[in-house]
C-alpha cells in the first residue's frame, strides 16, 4: 500500500495495469528527479566579504578583501599570459576559474583537456583554411612579430584570430590595453605589416572572413516516455534499455566526427544531448546530419526523433547569451510539435530573426543559401519584407501568390553570376539569361507555395521572408 502512495505522489497517478516493474520504477525516479530540480542550491557567503567571480558567480574571487584592494590586485594581474590563455582587464577569477584558465600549462593536464577553439576561430577557421598555405604562414609570422614587439613594450596582443576578423587593424587596436605616451615604433611597424598581410588575404579571397558562427543544441524527443515504455508496444526490460543505451553510446561517439567533418567543434555529446559550435557555411548540413544519424529505438512501432536549436551569433557576442539563444530555439522547436529545427539569428544591428522549420525544409534552406552564394542578390527579399506589414491579414492565398510573383520580378541576374546559378538550378547550358532568371524566380516561388501549404495566409509570407533572410545571412556571415 505504501509503494503505490509514493508512486502517486511522484507521478500524479496510479501505475498502469500492464506496466512492467522497471517502467513503474523509472516513472517514480523521474518524479523524484523533477522534485529535486525544484530545489535551488546556493553556495553560502563565507563571511569574509570578497566579491564574486566574474565567471562562476557562486564562488568568491581570489585576492584581498575589499573592493579597492581587490581592484588593485586584479589590475596588477591583468596581462598575465601563459599562451594562449591570459588574464584580461575585466577578469575577477575564483580559484576554480584560475585553474581552468591555466591548466593547459601542465603537460599532463593539457593532454587530458585538449584544445578548445575560440569563437573567432570557429567563425573564420574554415575561411582561412581555404586560403593559400603560404599566405596563411605569412599572416601567422606577422602576428608572431607583433606579439614579440608588444611583449617588449610590456603589452599583450589580441589573438591571431581576432586580428584576422578586425577591419580596423591599427597600432592602437592590436591590444586591449591603452597606450600612454604613444605607440612605440616597433609596435607600429609590426601592426602595419600585419594589416598589410591581412589585406592581401582578403583580396586573394575576394571576400572578408565571416564574423558569425553557429551554435547547435540538439536533444532527443520524448526520451522519458521511451525509457518508461510509453512510446513502444514492446515490454520495458533490461534488454530494451541496454539496446537503447548502446545505440545512444554509439551516437555520442559518432557526433564529434560528424561535427569535425563540417569544420566545427563538439562541446559535449552525451547520449541524446549534443552541443556544438560550427562555421556558418556548414552549420545547416551539420544539424541535418546530426538529426539523420539519431538512433532509432523501435522503428517498427514509432520513430525516435530529435529537435534542435540553432543560434547564429557574432564571435564577440556573449557566449552565455548565445547558448541561451540556442536552447530557447530548441525549446521553440519542441513547443511547435517536436522533430523540428528552431533558428535564432542574433545580429549586432537590427532585430533578431526567429523561425521554426521542419527537418525536410532544411534542404530548401540550404538550396537558397547556395543560390545566394552563387550570386543571387537579396534586394528583392528586403523589398518583400517592406511590403508585408501593409498587407491586410485576411488576404486569401491567391492574392498573396500574386503579390509574391510580382515582387519576384525584381530579381535580376548579373551576367557573370549566370553560370553558377545555372549549375545550381540545373538549367541547360544553351539557356539564355532570361531562362536562368526565370528559373531562379520559379524556385523561390515554389518555396513560397510550400510555405502556403504548411501555414497559409500572411504567416506564410512572413515565414518566407525570415527563411530568405536566414539563408542570405548564412552565406554572408557578417552584418
Amino acid at each position: 500500500e505504501k509503494a503505490p502512495t509514493v508512486y502517486r505522489q511522484m507521478t500524479g497517478g496510479d501505475p498502469q495495469a500492464n506496466a512492467s516493474e522497471l517502467s513503474t520504477q523509472f516513472k517514480a525516479i523521474s518524479g523524484l528527479l523533477a522534485a529535486r530540480k525544484m530545489v535551488r542550491t546556493f553556495v553560502p557567503d563565507h563571511g569574509v566579504g570578497r566579491h564574486k567571480c566574474s565567471i562562476m558567480g557562486d564562488l568568491e574571487q581570489m585576492g584581498p578583501v575589499g573592493l579597492q584592494e581587490a581592484d588593485e590586485f586584479w589590475r596588477k594581474a591583468a596581462g598575465t599570459t601563459i599562451s594562449p590563455a591570459r588574464i584580461g582587464q575585466h577578469d575577477r577569477l575564483c580559484a576554480v576559474s584560475l585553474v581552468k584558465r591555466f591548466c593547459h600549462s601542465d603537460d599532463e593536464l593539457r593532454v587530458l583537456s585538449g584544445t578548445v577553439p575560440e569563437t573567432a576561430e570557429v567563425a573564420a577557421g574554415r575561411w582561412l583554411a581555404e586560403r593559400d598555405p603560404a599566405a596563411q604562414t605569412r599572416f601567422s609570422d606577422a602576428h608572431a612579430d607583433l606579439q614579440k614587439a608588444l611583449k617588449d613594450a610590456g603589452k599583450t596582443a589580441e589573438t591571431e584570430w581576432r586580428c584576422l576578423l578586425s577591419d580596423r587593424l591599427t597600432p592602437e587596436t592590436v591590444t586591449e590595453e591603452g597606450w600612454e605616451g604613444g605607440v612605440p615604433d616597433a609596435v607600429a611597424d609590426a601592426a602595419t605589416a600585419l594589416a598589410d598581410t591581412r589585406r592581401a588575404l582578403v583580396d586573394e579571397a575576394g571576400s572578408s572572413p565571416p564574423r558569425y558562427y553557429g551554435i547547435i543544441a540538439l536533444d532527443g524527443d520524448h526520451m522519458g516516455k521511451w525509457l518508461s515504455g510509453d512510446m513502444t508496444d514492446k515490454p520495458v526490460s533490461e534488454e530494451f534499455w541496454q539496446r537503447g543505451s548502446k545505440s545512444l553510446r554509439r551516437y555520442a561517439v559518432s557526433v564529434p566526427d560528424i561535427v569535425e567533418e563540417q569544420g566545427g567543434y563538439t562541446v559535449y555529446s552525451g547520449g541524446d544531448d549534443v552541443l556544438a559550435l560550427t562555421p556558418l557555411e556548414t552549420v545547416l548540413q551539420c544539424a541535418q546530419t546530426l538529426r539523420t544519424e539519431f538512433p532509432q529505438f523501435d522503428p517498427t512501432h514509432a520513430p525516435s526523433t530529435a529537435s534542435a536549436g540553432l543560434a547564429i551569433v557574432h564571435y564577440q557576442h556573449d557566449l552565455r547569451a548565445g547558448l541561451r539563444s540556442a536552447r530557447n530555439a530548441e525549446r521553440a522547436a519542441k513547443d511547435a510539435g517536436r522533430d523540428r529545427l528552431g533558428v535564432a539569428l542574433v545580429k549586432r544591428s537590427g532585430a533578431p530573426v526567429d523561425l521554426v522549420i521542419e527537418w525536410d525544409q532544411v534542404r530548401d534552406l540550404l538550396k537558397l543559401q547556395h543560390l545566394f552564394a552563387a550570386g543571387l542578390s537579396d534586394r528583392w527579399l528586403y523589398k518583400l519584407a517592406e511590403t508585408s506589414p501593409d498587407l491586410h491579414p485576411d488576404l486569401d492565398d491567391s492574392a498573396l501568390t500574386a503579390i509574391v510573383a510580382h515582387s519576384l520580378k525584381r530579381i535580376e541576374i548579373a551576367r557573370q553570376n549566370a553560370p553558377r546559378l545555372r549549375d545550381e538550378l540545373r538549367v541547360p547550358d544553351e539557356a539564355d539569361m532570361e531562362a536562368v532568371t526565370q528559373a531562379v524566380r520559379d524556385h523561390v516561388h515554389g518555396q513560397f507555395t510550400r510555405w502556403l501549404q504548411r501555414s497559409g495566409g500572411t504567416a506564410a509570407l512572413e515565414r518566407l521572408v525570415k527563411f530568405g533572410m536566414i539563408a542570405s545571412f548564412l552565406h554572408r556571415g557578417r552584418d
